[in-house]
């Protein structure tokens, strides 16, 4: 073996051998880690899906039943304002309720159970199980799942009071698929969800063929029974975690089913001890993991023949860049003269940074043939602030660029500062190059000339400035600062045409100062200035942003409330308003107290522009002025 290893041919051979098998082994080391990687990422990415599954079903579930019990609460705050809870009206609130809602029937009950129904139907609740589950009047009775021959349902319920006594509950039907329906699962998805309650019958299931339930919704209708069948790994079984739900934790487990492994999760929803199982199936994340395994295998396979044709042509790579670097020195020497010209011409300094070093190579400084070696301790933010190379301006500036290059070592954005080369004092913009193809630890950068940038950006900033103020005393009121006739109007009609290509409803408003001649009158026009002011402000205050507020005159203002979605809420925002604006002014023994009278118009397909929007509040605020005012009026 020694004779067969002096000769160098053989030598090279049995280099070659070990490189050959050192790749092998390589190889089979990291697919070994590869493969362990790849399916630790799969089970996060599956326990990922659950978890993204279970928060999913909660939320919907929860915004369901929140949306339809706010109904009820709207209903019930209605109903007792009423007299006659028998009048038609209270079964026209009945039937818009169920409108608004999911409800498939809305009805009332008395303290004894009997009610009605709002399609007329009489009905018999047991009302005593539903005032044992309610604390307060706020909080709503959720039964658990009702099931009939055609349908799956809940119950839920509210007390309502005429005159502070409880006469009886307000009551909804809520179908079952209505919940799950924006939750609801293809039949054939490898994951699904069911929702027991405390006694382990299904409320709610997915349609999955792999759910435990599945040959109807409701085909087990004992949860633990169905879960005691399976086995189960990591010393779980259904025991266990059956008890764990019982003291109301949350926690994962693994089961098999027919063979299959499923990863799962359980919550509590914290409704009647309700409890959210979901589940994903194994055979998903095992297939993607085969999938990513053969085209590894596909993958180390092409790798090792490539390392193969690596080394078989290193030594021509080496043996023809050798022949080449004569010629590409000289092609350097050829770029560097055109650079240097380049340079000369637009007057721009070079410079490197040297992390390694710790220290910045500048070239042509000060003159066009010299080269500047400056270590990093030399150029500090507050040795050239002390020495003037940099203006106290410049010096928060110069320091993150200082920190971020230098120390950090990482690009930044072009900085602009002022600084001194040489016996010079001008604006500099210091720029880094982004380039992959310098030394490690080295970063090129560029001063460049900038005093003329500056002095062009400030002439156009001053001129933009002037455009701007020009602009906006054209279009604002003087007093209060909002905007006036012209500008108000152009933009009301903007807003309009959008209102109307998005079927949106939007709210136009007049608003009219009561008795603000008597202060004038009384108090002086300052005064009267000031009301206007305050005024102004509680309307800017008040109103949203994207909202219009103007004035067209005297103490005359209009608003424009754009995209009024919840009618009922905006007459309570109006009432708040009104309140706002009633203030009392005294002045020299005098008490003045102003009002605001307020005159509403709603667009439609029939109002598409400023001046019909403008006659309909103007009808409504006369109705305000004839009626007492400090009030305002919807003119429908």
């Amino acid at each position: 073996m020694r004779k067969w290893l002096k000769s160098k041919e053989n030598k090279k051979i049995s280099r070659v051998i070990f490189f050959l098998i050192l790749v092998l082994l390589i190889q089979i080391a990291s697919s070994y880690f590869f493969n362990k990687k790849l399916y630790e990422l799969s089970l996060e990415h599956t326990i990922d899906q659950v978890d993204e599954l279970s928060e999913q079903v909660k939320k919907n579930l929860q915004s369901e039943l929140e949306h339809n019990i706010l109904t009820l609460k709207i209903m019930k705050k209605h109903l007792e304002q009423q007299e006659d809870l028998h009048s038609p009206k209270t079964m026209e609130m009945m039937r818009e309720t169920r409108q608004l809602s999911h409800f498939q029937l809305v009805g009332l009950a008395n303290l004894e159970g009997k009610g009605i129904d709002s399609s007329g139907n009489m009905h018999d609740i047991p009302y005593h199980h539903v005032q044992a589950s309610m604390e307060s009047d706020d909080n709503a009775y959720i039964s658990n799942v009702f099931q009939n021959e055609s349908e799956v349902f809940i119950f839920v319920a509210l007390p309502f009071r005429i005159k502070g006594e409880i006469q009886g509950i307000i009551w909804g039907r809520l179908p079952a698929k209505e919940i799950v329906e924006n939750i609801e699962l293809d039949t054939i998805a490898y994951k699904y969800f069911h929702i027991i309650d405390d006694k382990g019958n299904y409320l709610l299931s997915s349609n999955s063929k792999f759910a435990l339930g599945h040959g109807g919704r409701y085909a087990y209708k004992n949860f633990w029974d169905k879960m005691a069948d399976h086995h189960y790994k990591n010393g779980m079984s259904a025991d266990k975690i059956h008890a764990s739900v019982n003291r109301g934790e949350s926690g994962y487990f693994y089961f098999e089913r027919d063979g299959q492994g499923r990863y799962a999760s359980y919550r509590p929803l914290k409704i009647n001890n309700w409890y959210l199982f979901t589940v994903q199936v194994q055979d998903e994340m095992l297939s993607y993991v085969n999938h990513i395994r053969s085209l590894a295998v596909y993958f180390f396979s092409l790798l090792a023949v490539g390392l193969l044709l690596v080394f078989g042509s290193v030594y021509h790579l080496i043996y023809s860049m050798y022949r080449n670097i004569a010629k590409q020195h000289h092609d350097m020497q050829a770029i560097n003269t055109m650079l240097q010209a380049i340079l000369l011409k637009t007057g721009n300094t070079p410079f490197i940074v040297d992390r390694v070093a710790k220290q910045v190579i500048v070239y042509n400084y000060p003159t066009k043939d010299s080269i500047k070696h400056c270590a990093f301790s030399e150029i500090t933010p507050e040795i050239l602030l002390h020495s003037g190379a940099i203006s106290p301006d410049s010096f928060e500036a110069y320091n993150r660029t200082f920190q971020s290059v230098i120390t950090e070592g990482k690009e930044c954005t072009p900085v602009v500062i002022s600084s001194r080369m040489g016996d010079k004092q001008a604006w500099v913009r210091v720029s880094i190059i982004p380039n992959t193809e310098t030394q490690l630890g080295q970063m090129i950068g560029v001063l460049e000339e900038y005093s003329e940038h500056i002095e062009k950006d400030m002439q156009i900033q001053m001129h933009l400035d002037d455009i701007k103020k020009i602009e906006e005393k054209s279009q604002t009121d003087f007093l209060t600062q909002l905007y006036n006739r012209e500008a108000f109007i152009e933009r009301v009609q903007l807003a309009l045409k959008e209102t109307m290509e998005h079927h949106k409803t939007s709210a136009f408003l007049i608003l009219d100062l009561d008795h603000f001649k008597e202060i004038n009158d009384c108090m002086g026009h300052t005064m009267g200035d000031l009301v206007l002011q305050e005024t102004a402000h509680t309307l800017r205050t008040f109103f949203r942003k994207d909202d219009i507020v103007g004035r067209l005159g005297g103490d005359e203002f209009v608003i424009f409330a754009q995209y009024v979605q919840d009618i009922h809420a905006f007459d309570e925002r109006l009432q708040k308003l009104t309140n706002l604006l009633c203030k009392t002014y005294e002045k020299d023994g005098h008490k003045i107290t102003v009002s605001a009278s307020i005159g509403i118009a709603l667009t439609d397909p029939e109002h598409t522009c400023f001046a019909e929007l403008y006659e309909e509040a103007d009808r409504a605020l006369y109705h305000v002025k004839q009626t007492g005012r400090n009030n305002y009026h919807f003119n429908h």
